[in-house]
């Protein structure tokens, strides 16, 4: 974000400002999902070129692909000035701040209990096939120790 831009969001009144950091925290989210992207699509596919009969280990795939189709999901970052500018010039509706909020709440949604359970769930099977810890840990968090 240039000065200009934070100086202008720092002018916002403080309850329009607590609504701007729904989409300054949404912008944030897509930028980083955007760049992760090309890494996401080479691990699902790396994914599914490993042949496995083991339901750990296909339940820790398709947990992968569901989250990798909710980042396909994110739309590309736009300009957080623009975007700041524009609501500014609407009159700073909470329908466009209610949209922010409703794309985070679906993309963290795609962190389900039971998808982080599906990585564990792999990761420990993953040790118990003898990956190596760093490897497990890559993918199924805590359940990889």
């Amino acid at each position: 974000m240039d000065r200009r831009c934070g100086r202008g969001f720092a002018k916002l009144p403080k309850a329009r400002q607590e609504a701007a950091s729904w989409l300054a925290f949404a912008y944030g989210v897509r930028l980083a999902v955007y760049r992760m992207t090309p890494a996401m699509r080479q691990f699902r596919t790396d994914l599914a070129n490993v042949p496995t009969l083991d339901p750990a280990l296909i339940a820790g795939r398709a947990a992968v692909r569901r989250l990798g189709r909710a980042w396909a999901a994110v739309p590309p970052p736009e300009s957080l000035c623009r975007q700041l500018r524009a609501w500014r010039r609407a009159g700073c509706p909470r329908s466009t701040t209610r949209a922010a909020e409703s794309q985070l709440h679906e993309l963290f949604d795609a962190f389900s209990p039971a998808i982080a359970r599906r990585f564990e769930a792999a990761g420990l099977r993953m040790r118990e096939l003898g990956v190596s810890r760093e490897d497990a840990e890559r993918f199924g968090g805590e359940g990889g120790w």
